[in-house]
């Protein structure tokens, strides 16, 4: 017993500088955890009646990775709100998601509940015009894009093709990137879709998927300016802000080349919607502009 309890006292021994490492490691990312969120907390000063729009830095072609991002920002666009972006990420972020935003002493999470609050609190309807059929057919647009295509899309570019994602859109060279956390966030990402439903499909299957998802959206636009008219309502919100990652920030596969070429009415809508709302596209990308522009 006694020489089974000196051996472990001495593997314990030879292990002891890792263990304490690991210790000092795992209180440094407490710490560096603890000082963002009183960072966070302490973003400054914001003018009164400015929304606050908090995001993920800008990207490579479009101003966003995040299809919500873009959705909130051009709604913002569209109303004229007079807002300011806070490139601050998911840090201090309600529910660790992007969007969400600040006005005057109130949080707002999630892009649909942002807008809903932004509504009422500026008394603006962008679906005034519209009939109740045409208000069901536009929910109904919005929850496919948001809760199907998007998994769709969202597995197609961060689990099927992550290292060309990263390499192109991210200008991380390919020698950077690290083999074990490709697999790893790969790895994550099929995890998330597992558990949403979209992942237990094969690649194949999944890109039929979002193929019927974009000629659904192709065959309703037709050739209308936008989705109900010729004024774009919340649903064009949505959906650029979906068909924006789509087009710009996909990598090539099926069914990037699908959208192009089978439904270009798509591919002249997201154009049409970046001339009128985005005249400053390029400056508001990682290529035209910076990092932390902010309007």
């Amino acid at each position: 017993m006694y020489n089974m309890a000196t051996t472990v006292i001495d593997r314990l021994t030879e292990f002891a500088p890792y263990i304490g490492g690991a210790v000092v490691l795992g209180v440094g990312v407490v710490v560096i955890r603890q000082m963002r969120k009183t960072l966070a907390s302490k973003r400054g000063i914001h003018p009164i009646d400015m929304v606050v729009l908090h995001q993920f830095d800008r990207a490579h072609f479009a101003p966003n990775l995040s299809h919500f991002a873009v959705k909130v920002e051009t709604y913002l666009r569209i109303t004229k709100i007079p807002y300011v972006n806070s490139f601050s990420g998911l840090n201090g972020a309600p529910k660790g998601k992007v969007p969400w935003i600040e006005y005057n002493e109130e949080t707002i999470p999630d892009s649909s509940f942002i807008i809903e609050f932004l509504n009422h609190k500026f008394s603006i309807d962008l679906n005034k015009d519209l009939t109740a059929e045409q208000r069901a057919a536009a929910r109904a647009l919005q929850k496919m894009v948001e809760e199907n295509t998007y998994w769709c899309h969202i597995l197609l570019r961060w689990a099927f093709h992550v290292e060309e994602m990263m390499r192109s859109y991210l200008s991380a060279p390919s020698w950077f990137i690290n083999r074990y956390i490709l697999w790893r966030y790969r790895r994550y990402m099929m995890n998330k879709g597992w558990v949403q439903g979209i992942g237990r499909h094969t690649y194949d299957e999944i890109t039929h998927i979002a193929k019927g998802d974009l000629k659904a959206l192709s065959d309703f636009l037709g050739a209308k300016n936008f989705f109900f008219g010729d004024d774009a309502t919340e649903v064009d919100c949505a959906i650029f802000g979906q068909l924006s990652q789509i087009k710009w920030h996909t990598p090539d596969c099926e069914a990037k080349t699908y959208f192009f070429d089978e439904c270009s009415n798509l591919d002249e809508y997201c154009d049409r919607m970046k001339a009128k709302y985005w005249p400053d596209w390029e400056e508001c990308t990682t290529r035209g502009g910076t990092t932390k522009a902010t309007k």
